[in-house]
């Protein structure tokens, strides 16, 4: 019989670190999964979100400038657009890379 114990597993090799288990985004709690690198597609969302949020704003301050019929009309249109923007830009935020998270989890373990 072959003596099993002389036979180097790739698991024990000195030379290879273990491989560690990618952490899944729903096991992150909110600091790490805001801490994770975000995809290309959701930065772009919370771009536009951030936009909303400046028209929001803007309009939020014209209304209190205009003539007094368009005042509800602007502030109506100031809270939907800031509303959606401030939730487009969360979700974006939150939305979690899963291949880039390995990475970042260890360098988070580094410091």
């Amino acid at each position: 019989m072959k003596n099993d114990s002389t036979s180097a597993s790739p698991a024990t090799s000195p030379t290879q670190k273990p491989k560690r288990a990618r952490k899944r985004a729903a096991d992150m709690n909110l600091r790490e999964r805001l801490r994770a690198p975000t995809p290309r597609h959701f930065k772009r969302i919370s771009m536009w979100g951030k936009i909303l949020l400046a028209l929001g704003s803007g309009l939020g301050v014209a209304a209190a400038v205009v003539a007094p019929p368009l005042i509800p009309i602007l502030t109506l249109a100031a809270t939907i657009t800031g509303t959606a923007g401030t939730i487009a830009t969360t979700v974006a935020e939150t939305a979690v890379d899963e291949h880039a998270v390995e990475d970042t989890t260890e360098a988070t373990q580094q410091r």
